[in-house]
């Protein structure tokens, strides 16, 4: 089957950025897109003048130019080519002005799979396409109504009634000129207008401003409405005396619906902002409520324990000490328990950083960490050089900290332990048909593999849930939401994250980073 091709006009300075797009949309299975990349607007302009493009991915702020100047502009040069804003800044205002200036859509960089660019592209083409289309037939309609011929026009007499009939006016409202000829044309109004007259002072703002011109509903010999663009001339002879009026009608209701849509869906953005700083607001109110008042009379309990631990351990037998010492125990563990909640909580709403990161050095200093934390322990380490991707540093750094220590952990009770950080190809990993079944074959994914405990792959689903633990924490200690945190990471820069294991065998983490 032929791939549709796209030519695209990718305006970005940022080179790592170019290439992460560029590999997105080579990942296409639907389309075969070329693209062009540019750093600069006045480069921009240039390959808008010497070439055909479909579509134009921009990202706001350039070398030369920043901000919507920058949308304007390029708007101005090529009207007709949609425009797909790519940014960095998670910004729903921005969002929402880059749209009401003529966007066709407005991507985050750090969020965009290569399914969700391609869509996006195509949901602008066919958008666009569809308001030059009313576009056309809006100029088709002024073209038409100037030259008078085969057109929506009819004339009236100074009263008001039809004196003559094209045809052209037949199809759009339904009568024959025997039918309508010498009926008034107030007729054609909602009978809600005609009650207030508004026909007659359509007729006198013709008379005084010489033209009228309105867009409203108006009414078909079968009772049915529609939305019709409407121009009334005044005719008058040579002396200046009034005559009569031309009426010149067009059907726009497939535009007023079109644009009803194109209004719904900015005041869906706007209420999804509105929204979402709502949540926002709730969320840090949940954050401080967690931090005070819950974590202050956790600190009393544990603080009191130990002072009864100290001053009157003497005095209580070995039943009375092992119950100060279960909830000394658990006062910990609930206090690990809100850390780790709120450090989720931080994760999700930080604002990303994107830089080059240079994953194998990350890597190594973490398991050099954790090395001298367990020294006993015998492990077999394999790293693989000089991986590099594009992504938030501390993010990423929180990743692999889970991750690696996941795998110490595992495999603590092992005689010999294994444990590799590596990178492979999507076909090469296992599972991924099931947990990322459209992700391109030869994209690139990341592992940590170990030889430890493993888990039974029947209870896979409950991974990446918050408290979602596998083992029971008398065998390995942890709270369950460390994976909850990687998992939300890993989405966060467009990826996917899934697991193979076998019991006693070992456990393979695989991640994406879009």
């Amino acid at each position: 089957m032929d791939l549709k091709t796209i030519d695209i006009l990718l305006v970005e300075d940022n080179r790592a950025d170019i290439a992460l797009i560029q590999e997105l949309l080579s990942c296409a299975k639907t389309v075969k897109c070329i693209v062009v990349a540019v750093s600069r607007l006045a480069q921009a302009i240039e390959e808008l003048n010497n070439q055909h493009f479909d579509v134009i991915l921009l990202d706001l702020s350039l070398p030369d130019s920043v901000g919507m100047e920058t949308l304007l502009k390029v708007q101005e040069q090529a009207p007709a080519i949609p425009i797909v804003v790519m940014t960095g800044l998670d910004d729903e205002e921005l969002a929402v002005e880059a749209v009401s200036l003529g966007a066709q859509d407005y991507l985050l960089k750090t969020q965009t799979t290569a399914d969700f660019l391609v869509r996006s592209i195509r949901y602008a083409l066919e958008r666009k396409s569809t308001l030059e289309a009313l576009r056309e037939s809006q100029a088709r309609y002024e073209l038409l109504v100037a030259s008078g011929k085969d057109y929506g026009i009819f004339t009236l007499a100074v009263d008001g009634r039809v004196v003559s009939w094209n045809t052209g006016i037949d199809r759009i409202l339904g009568y024959s000129a025997e039918e309508i000829i010498g009926v008034h044309f107030r007729c054609f109004y909602l009978l809600e207008e005609i009650a207030l007259s508004q026909p007659e002072k359509d007729l006198q703002l013709a008379i005084k401003e010489g033209r009228f011109e309105a867009e409203g509903w108006r009414v078909r010999k079968d009772g049915s409405q529609f939305w019709a663009a409407v121009a009334i001339s005044a005719l008058r002879d040579e002396s200046g005396q009034l005559r009569g009026f031309a009426q010149m009608m067009r059907d726009f209701t497939e535009r007023e619906r079109a644009e009803g849509e194109i209004r719904k869906l900015h005041d869906d953005l706007k209420r999804r902002a509105a929204d979402l700083e709502v949540t926002n607001k709730e969320l840090e109110a949940f954050n401080y409520s967690v931090s005070h008042d819950l974590r202050n009379p956790l600190l009393i309990i544990d603080g009191m324990t130990w002072v009864l631990q100290q001053k009157y351990g003497s005095v209580l037998d070995e039943q009375g000490l092992h119950y100060l010492s279960r909830v000394r125990a658990a006062s910990k563990r609930m206090e690990q328990l809100i850390e780790d909640l709120l450090h989720l909580s931080r994760v999700t709403r930080s604002e990303m950083q994107p830089e080059k990161v240079a994953l194998s050095e990350m890597v190594e200093k973490i398991s050099l960490q954790l090395l001298q934390a367990h020294p006993a322990q015998k492990i077999e380490l394999i790293i693989a050089p000089g991986v590099e991707v594009f992504g938030d540093a501390r993010l990423l750094q929180i990743v692999l900290e889970n991750l690696l220590s996941n795998a110490w952990k595992y495999t603590a009770k092992k005689p010999w332990a294994f444990i590799e950080f590596g990178v492979c190809l999507a076909v090469e990993a296992e599972n991924v048909g099931e947990y990322a079944p459209d992700i391109c074959p030869n994209q690139k994914v990341y592992f940590v593999r170990d030889n430890g405990a493993g888990f039974s792959m029947a209870k896979a689903e409950k991974l990446f849930t918050p408290f979602g633990r596998l083992h029971s924490k008398t065998d390995f200690e942890g709270t369950g939401i460390g994976l909850a945190t990687v998992q939300r990471i890993i989405h966060r820069h467009g990826g996917r994250i899934w697991a193979y294991s076998e019991v006693d065998i070992g456990a393979t983490f695989y991640f994406t980073l879009e």
